[in-house]
């Protein structure tokens, strides 16, 4: 009984109090628990995050080596790689492979015509990886200067007007060239030394300058009329334009018995310049040598009047040496592989040539004073005399014979000449003050 009254007194004095303190237990349970849940969040999102950062693909960034725009000299082929283009220190060697692989380059370049080297312009390279998009400049630029030949002289008669310096003087380039000459120091209408200049410009604006020394030359005086000095006497002169229209490949015998066997006549060469045969250069000469002889009282033997014969060189000399000829002269121009030979020469046989060595040394003779007046009256160089024993129109000859290179067709300068009538009726005068000179 007292203990019932006891705890109705407590429940009814107690209880709001006890309410209160579990209230308040109750409260703070579950503010623990949405603490505690919280710091389990946020464990979770740094895990999950830590995860995300040490496990994800971290995205590469592909940066031009040199932003520059890359300059080439015209001429130049244009080389480029991946590594030539992009920064690649920073980026690891497992993946670099990899980003190489899926990097695309291409370009806009045009080569020049017809050549392995690209035109004159401004080009782009473009690299694309993934979603990036990097662009490099290609500046090709043309600074070079044109280059001129190792020609450093030139020389002409006095006189002469309207010289062509281009056919001696050249320069090369990559572009067309314009040459220009400065000859206000020249004075062609007297003998002497000058300095000019020239310059050679390109396309792109590039010049070069070079000095030019001009040997101004003074013209030969006249030599006095041959028949004032020599008079044919009825000699008799064989005159054999080397040659003609269309060779003959068929063989003849070198000399006579030889087992040896040469074409019966060739074409001849052709001028580098005009394009003219030496064939119908020779025999322009032939007739003029023939026509001025004759008024010198000379007897004179043709071997051909036209291009249109079929004669070999056993034949011609045959009929020199029917003729009983006092001299036999074979006109021919030189030509060499390279144009810089000039000058006049002529040859002869040997003293020991197992065919002919009864007349060697009046066609040395005949040679010699052939050759030298040929260049006193031309200006040529004088190259001399030749000994050779394997011409066919040497070693068939019974009478004292030379042949007479009268200038080299593969020189620009001397090839013009050839053709001058000018020049061929100094070499005509050359030949027969030297016939005279040799039968005197």
């Amino acid at each position: 009984m007292q203990l019932h009254v006891f705890m109705s007194k407590v429940y009814r004095e107690e209880l709001p109090f006890f309410s209160f303190f579990c209230i308040i237990v109750l409260r703070r349970k579950r503010e623990y628990e949405k603490k505690f849940i919280g710091v389990i969040g946020i464990v979770i999102v740094v895990i999950v995050g830590g995860i995300y950062y040490l496990t994800r693909e971290e995205k590469i960034e592909l940066s031009l080596k040199n932003k520059k725009e890359i300059l080439v000299e015209y001429g130049n082929t244009v080389q480029y790689s991946f590594d030539d283009l992009i920064q690649t220190k920073d980026i690891v060697k497992d993946k670099l492979k990899e980003i190489k692989k899926e990097t695309k380059i291409t370009d806009n370049l045009k080569n020049e015509d017809q050549k392995d080297y690209p035109a004159i312009g401004n080009y782009t390279i473009n690299i694309k990886y993934q979603d990036q998009k990097l662009k490099k400049k290609v500046i090709v630029k043309d600074t070079t200067a044109p280059v001129f030949n190792e020609i450093n002289e030139v020389s002409f008669e006095e006189g002469t007007e309207n010289y062509d310096f281009n056919q001696e003087i050249k320069a090369t380039d990559l572009s067309n060239i314009d040459l220009q000459y400065d000859l206000s120091s020249l004075d062609i209408n007297k003998a002497g030394d000058y300095q000019i200049k020239v310059f050679a410009k390109d396309s792109s604006g590039n010049q070069a300058e070079k000095e030019i020394t001009v040997h101004v030359k003074e013209k030969p005086k006249q030599e006095l009329s041959a028949a004032k000095i020599y008079h044919g006497g009825g000699k008799v002169i064989c005159i054999d334009a080397g040659h003609q229209a269309r060779g003959n490949s068929s063989l003849e015998p070198n000399g006579p018995g030889s087992s040896t066997m040469k074409a019966k006549v060739t074409t001849g060469a052709t001028g580098c310049v005009t394009g003219k045969t030496e064939s119908q250069i020779n025999l322009e000469v032939a007739l003029k040598l023939q026509e001025a002889l004759s008024n010198q009282g000379y007897t004179v033997v043709m071997c051909r009047t036209s291009q249109n014969v079929d004669l070999s060189n056993v034949q011609r000399a045959q009929m020199a040496n029917e003729a009983n000829a006092d001299a036999f002269i074979r006109l021919h121009c030189d030509s060499s592989e390279s144009s810089s030979p000039t000058g006049t020469l002529t040859l002869a046989p040997s003293t020991s040539n197992r065919y002919c060595a009864s007349i060697a040394s009046q066609s040395q003779s005949l040679s010699k004073s052939i050759v030298n007046n040929i260049c006193k009256a031309t200006g040529s160089r004088n190259r001399g005399v030749s000994i050779v024993d394997n011409m066919t129109g040497l070693n068939w000859s019974k009478v004292p014979v030379t042949i007479v290179e009268m200038g080299f067709l593969s020189n620009p300068g001397e090839d013009r000449l050839l053709s001058s009538e000018d020049y061929q009726n100094k070499i005509v005068q050359g030949i027969v003050n030297g016939i005279g000179e040799y039968l005197s």
